[in-house]
């Protein structure tokens, strides 16, 4: 399937109408399914993607083997503009976490099309900032030594990335399996699971289903990370 669309909300929405009709290959939609791999360490960077359903991680692999969790995606980021800008291959790993539709645009249409228009550029560079500064939060997590501090900063992340608000809290749905969010934190999976508990019992949080935590006193949890 080969369309787009160009609404108040998309990307695309930054182009005009003639820089549209030159792209050379018309911008694909693809659907991945959960745990399909989008793309792999040491690909090189041929397309940027554009997410319009679902969730995608962005992951690397420590020394030990082990999985750590960089960024989670929703509708509306994307990924691999940044390597095309810097024609670098990928040094992290894309996987699904849901079933993710994703808009395709070609490295030609990039660098003949895109990389020319500073509304673009400025977006792609705001993106970066809010990486960077992703990044430093993710640095703290991991170095502190406090499994308290390190699982609310873990939710207040979430609520930043996915959380809708509620009228009794923050509902926080998220696509990662236990082991997943004990990655992202910093903590196993069952310091992780303890901590969880500790914080419902205190009434900070709600557990709602598998995959969905309602945060109800995020104030509590900014005090737990200063």
């Amino acid at each position: 399937m080969t369309y787009y669309k160009k609404d108040e909300e998309s990307f695309l929405a930054f182009l005009t109408d003639e820089e549209l009709a030159r792209f050379r290959y018309r911008p694909q939609v693809l659907v991945y399914k959960k745990g399909d791999v989008i793309f792999s360490f040491g690909d090189k960077s041929d397309f940027m993607y554009i997410i319009l359903e679902g969730f995608i991680k962005i992951s690397t692999y420590l020394s030990d083997g082990r999985e750590q969790i960089l960024y989670i995606y929703g509708e509306e980021d994307f990924v691999g503009a940044h390597n095309l800008l810097t024609d670098e291959n990928y040094i992290y790993e894309a996987k699904a976490l849901s079933k993710a539709k994703l808009l395709i645009i070609s490295k030609i249409d990039f660098n003949n099309i895109l990389k020319n228009n500073n509304q673009v550029l400025i977006k792609i560079l705001d993106q970066s900032f809010r990486r960077i500064r992703r990044s430093e939060e993710l640095i703290d997590r991991l170095s502190t030594q406090n499994a308290d501090m390190k699982v609310a900063k873990l939710l207040l992340d979430l609520a930043e990335d996915v959380g809708i608000v509620k009228k009794d809290g923050v509902l926080v749905t998220f696509h990662l399996s236990r082991e997943e969010l004990g990655s992202y934190s910093g903590v196993v999976r069952e310091t992780l699971s303890r901590k969880l508990s500790s914080f419902e019992k205190m009434g900070l949080i709600e557990t709602i289903g598998r995959n969905e935590i309602l945060i109800k006193n995020m104030n509590a949890l900014k005090k737990m990370t200063s």
